[in-house]
């Protein structure tokens, strides 16, 4: 049984070395294409345009940086706009059709309970369920509330 752990664990690593072996594989074929592609984009210019260029894209880059971390402090609170959850077509009729159904089972289920209580036959039976579930008609009730709303 140990020989059959190491095996699945053998495999395991296996796998997992493959996988990954893999990816490092496709991140450095992406990273060699990426850097002969800049190589032939940039291989024609001179050096003054090269500095120019990356003079460039560091200055906008810092003025944008700048001009975000100098804009935020005249912000005094952030904004949000109202979260509107979109209905979904004929899902209200649906929800409005299961809570009356639920809302006339209780109403049944109350009317049974009266019923058993006002009659001779039946007082025993509501005594026993009374007696057994004692707190019932209070969450019949709130049940009601609830879902009537």
């Amino acid at each position: 049984m140990k020989a059959f752990r190491k095996n699945i664990a053998a495999a395991r690593e296996q796998a997992v070395g493959r996988i990954s072996g893999g990816l490092r594989k496709a991140f450095g074929h992406a990273q060699r294409k990426w850097a002969d592609w800049m190589h032939r984009k940039m291989n024609g210019r001179s050096k003054r345009t090269l500095l120019v260029s990356l003079s460039l894209f560091v200055a906008f880059s810092t003025l944008y940086n700048g001009w975000i971390l100098i804009g935020s402090p005249t912000q005094r609170e952030i904004r949000f706009g109202n979260i509107h959850v979109p209905q979904k077509a004929g899902q209200s009729k649906i929800i409005h059709d299961a809570y009356s159904m639920e809302l006339q089972r209780i109403r049944t289920f109350r009317k049974y309970m009266d019923s058993l209580y006002s009659s001779e036959t039946g007082r025993p039976t509501y005594d026993s369920i009374m007696e057994a579930r004692p707190g019932l008609l209070d969450s019949v009730k709130a049940l009601e509330k609830l879902v009537g709303k």
